[in-house]
C-alpha cells in the first residue's frame, strides 16, 4: 500500500523555484530522469526522493500586488482537424485491415458543415423533415449540413509520427436505416480496391 510522505510547507514561489532546480539537476543512480521527476513532482507534490510532499496554502501564500506576474503558459490536450486535402507532410501508416474498436462512436464535442449542392437539396431537405437532429444552413443553392462526426460512418485510415490519426469520414453512407457508424466488410473491401489500391499503384507502381 503506498504511504503518504510528511507534508512540507512551501509557498508558491518555493515550490516552481523547487520545481525548476529538479528539472535542471544532473541525473543520478537515484534520479536517472531529471524531467520526468520534475514533472511528477509538479504533478503530485512529491520530492523525487519521495520523502515529502509539498503543501501549498493558495490563499497565505498568494502573489501580492507589488511582485512581477508570473508568466502563464498553456498546452493543448488534443487537435482535431476537418479537411478534403491531406495536410500531412509525414509518412503516414495505413491500417490496411484496421481495427474496428478505432471507429469514432463517442462524441468529440464539435460539428462539421458539409456542402450538399443543387439536385441534392431537395433530398436533403426532405430527410431534414423526418430528423429533428438535422442542422443546416441554406446560401444561394447550396445547403451546408451540419454533422456529429460520432454519428456519421468513418474508419481509421492511419497514424503518424507517435499520437496523430487519421480518420476517413463518408457522410453519404449516413442513412435513416443505418444502425451502425462502424464500416462493413463490403464496404471496406470497397475503399481498398477503388481507393487505396489504385493511389498505391500510381505513388509506388513496383511494390503495387
Amino acid at each position: 500500500m503506498d504511504t503518504i510522505p510528511d507534508a512540507r510547507p512551501q509557498t508558491i514561489a518555493n515550490f516552481l523555484n523547487s520545481y525548476r532546480e529538479y528539472k535542471n539537476s544532473a541525473p543520478t543512480p537515484d534520479n536517472p530522469n531529471p524531467e520526468l521527476s520534475a514533472a511528477r513532482f509538479a504533478l503530485t507534490g512529491r520530492t523525487p526522493s519521495d520523502d515529502a510532499i509539498s503543501a501549498i496554502n493558495t490563499i497565505r501564500d498568494k502573489l501580492g500586488q507589488n511582485v512581477t506576474r508570473p508568466f502563464i503558459s498553456r498546452d493543448f490536450d488534443s487537435l482535431i482537424g476537418f479537411t478534403r486535402a491531406n495536410p500531412v507532410r509525414n509518412d503516414i501508416q495505413y491500417y490496411p485491415n484496421p481495427s474496428l474498436k478505432r471507429t469514432l462512436v463517442h462524441s468529440v464535442h464539435v460539428e462539421h458543415a458539409i456542402p450538399v449542392v443543387n439536385d441534392e437539396v431537395r433530398t436533403i431537405l426532405n430527410v431534414a423533415i423526418h430528423d429533428p437532429s438535422f442542422t443546416a444552413l441554406t446560401q444561394g443553392e447550396t445547403v451546408w449540413r451540419f454533422y456529429k462526426p460520432h454519428t456519421v460512418p468513418n474508419v481509421l485510415f492511419g497514424s503518424f509520427e507517435q499520437r496523430h490519426c487519421v480518420r476517413l469520414f463518408f457522410p453519404k453512407l449516413k442513412t435513416q436505416d443505418r444502425t451502425s457508424v462502424v464500416l462493413t466488410d463490403e464496404e471496406l473491401e470497397m475503399l481498398y480496391e477503388l481507393a487505396i489500391r489504385p493511389t498505391a499503384a500510381a505513388v509506388l507502381p513496383v511494390r503495387a
